[in-house]
């Protein structure tokens, strides 16, 4: 019994130290306006999955939705979904 509880006192100190110095994930949403003109949200983790910055002469992404803070990384590209 006492080394069951050891264990377990061990087990819930490692966890506790772990999840100490591990940062959950966070998804960015940026913004995008494709060719035709319509305004896009999408998840920064989903690129070339659901969306792309290909060759172009614009800011492919922004940070807000008014489309006024391009993201430095995405210029001269072109915000594109992929269907």
């Amino acid at each position: 019994m006492k080394k069951f509880k050891f264990l377990f006192a061990f087990a819930a100190i490692f966890f506790v130290a772990l999840s100490a110095f591990t940062k959950p994930k966070v998804d960015t949403t940026v913004y995008g306006k494709d060719a035709s003109g319509t305004e896009h949200a999408v998840l920064l983790s989903q690129q070339n999955i659901t969306w792309e910055c290909n060759s172009g002469s614009k800011f492919c992404t922004y940070s807000d939705m008014a489309l006024q803070h391009p993201r430095e990384s995405s210029q001269s590209y072109q915000f594109t979904l992929i269907p």
